[in-house]
Order: structure tokens, then C-alpha cells, then sequence
């Protein structure tokens, strides 16, 4: 529950201008809030999309999280801190923990800072991750667990792509069929070795 607070002002009051702008503050928070709750969607595909973390201690959310998309097929989302060397994200689905970001020493006061999603993802220095989504509606909530400075606000990269994390192959999936067709061909065999036994 929000309350908005405004001064009680008579007509000539000297303190006019002072309770307009607590009047536009209130009400600049109020946006801000709301604008806080609306989530962001990703394009399946679409590339890197960039991010902001505002200074705080940590857990600091994600500025536009959480982040929605759907797909009919698998997907990976991938994660690089590109901003200043330090930042570690946790991501979210449903409430549950789906992955984290590597871990990483702050490099404060230094800021190697690098341009680019595959730059920032390549490099090792940099916090990044990568998690193997199943099929359908997403919507992953992103928080850092560990902040480059915590008077510093951050940034980094994002993206969602179809299929598996790079350089992964999933488990293969044993085929449903050839297991009861499997245990019917070896129980009508145990049965038939049985009768020739007696």
C-alpha cells in the first residue's frame, strides 16, 4: 500500500511551490511504480537485448524484469554482465531459482566495461550464464545477487534464442513405444523358454 502525502496549504501561502512539487513527486512515484510492475517481452530470436540494474544492496531487481516470451519449441536464454566486471544475476521462473550467473570478483574501482553481447559472453571476466528452457509461456524474473558497487548502477545483455545452450546436446529421450513392445517380447520369451524347460 503506497500514501501519498501532501501539505495542507492556504491561498498565499509562501509554501505553494513546495507542495506542487511534493504533489508531482508523489505523483512521479506513483508512475514509477507503476511502470516497475509491467513486464518486458523478448523476441525469440530477436538478439541481444540490453539491461539496467539501478545501485543498491543486494537482491537489486532488474529495471523492465521480468522479461515474458513464448515459443513452440525449446529455447536457451543467455545472460552477460557487460558493464562493469562484478554484477552476478539470479534468474527466476514461478518463483523458483532456473539459473544463475558465474561468479565473479568485483573489479571496483576499475570498469573494464565492453560493448556487446557476444563480447561481453565471450570474455570470461564478465558474470554470464546460460539456461535450456522447455517449450511455452515464459515469464523469468531477474535479480542481482552480487553488485559491482553498490552505489554504482549496472548493466549487461540478454537474449532468448530457439534450441539448446550452445556447445550442449540434451539427453536423449528413449523411445516410448519400444518399452512395452520390449517387456511383452521378453516376457513371452521367458514363458516360452519355461515350457521347453518342464
Amino acid at each position: 500500500m503506497y500514501a501519498i502525502c501532501i501539505p495542507v496549504v492556504r491561498k498565499g501561502d509562501s509554501s505553494m511551490k513546495k507542495a506542487v512539487l511534493y504533489f508531482l513527486g508523489a505523483l512521479l512515484i506513483l508512475l514509477m511504480v507503476g511502470i516497475a510492475g509491467a513486464s518486458t517481452p523478448l523476441i525469440v530470436g530477436g538478439g541481444w537485448t540490453t539491461y539496467a540494474v539501478p545501485s543498491g544492496t543486494p537482491p537489486v531487481h532488474w529495471v523492465g524484469a521480468p522479461y515474458t516470451f513464448s515459443s513452440s519449441v525449446p529455447t536457451h536464454l543467455m545472460y552477460a554482465d557487460g558493464a562493469c566486471i562484478g554484477d552476478v544475476s539470479a534468474f527466476y521462473e514461478g518463483g523458483v531459482m532456473i539459473g544463475q550467473g558465474s561468479p565473479v570478483t568485483s573489479e571496483y574501482p576499475a570498469c573494464a566495461g565492453i560493448l556487446g553481447g557476444d563480447a561481453a559472453y565471450a570474455d570470461g571476466r564478465f558474470s554470464r550464464t546460460c539456461i535450456d528452457l522447455p517449450a511455452g509461456d515464459h515469464e523469468i524474473d531477474v535479480w542481482n545477487t552480487q553488485m559491482y558497487h553498490i552505489e554504482s548502477g549496472d548493466g549487461g545483455y540478454i537474449r532468448v534464442d530457439e534450441g539448446y545452450c550452445p556447445g550442449t546436446t540434451p539427453a536423449p529421450e528413449f523411445p516410448g513405444a519400444f518399452v512395452p513392445t520390449a517387456m511383452i517380447i521378453g516376457l513371452l520369451g521367458t514363458v516360452l523358454l519355461i515350457k521347453r524347460m518342464r
